[in-house]
């Protein structure tokens, strides 16, 4: 049989935090992102400059869908891991019960 594990809810709590700030922080590099302006005559005159602007344009419109998934996806995690710490602060505190400690 094997000797189990032990997660530290604190540690996970602060994780969460520091997903959470990065979280908050990824927004703002897309808003900078999105302040770029890159005119269609900055890929030159010749016949591709067009496409090459249709295909940055293209690009810089995914990197902004690209941002905001991101976001949503550090959002959840945070979520995700204070709930699991709650959880296991929750199994910790009912064994004690159970087991007729004190809870604290």
């Amino acid at each position: 049989m094997g000797n189990g594990f032990h997660a530290n809810p604190d540690v996970l709590l602060n994780y969460a935090n520091d997903v959470g700030r990065h979280q908050e922080e990824v927004p703002r590099i897309g808003r900078a992102l999105d302040q770029v302006d890159v005119p269609a005559g900055a890929f030159g005159k010749l016949p591709e400059s067009d496409e090459l602007h249709t295909a940055y344009t293209e690009h810089a419109q995914a990197a902004q869908q690209d941002v905001r998934d991101l976001t949503d996806l550090l959002l959840h995690a945070s979520e995700t891991l204070r709930a699991m710490a709650g959880n296991y602060i929750q199994n910790e505190m009912a064994t004690e019960h159970d087991f007729g400690g004190d809870g604290a």
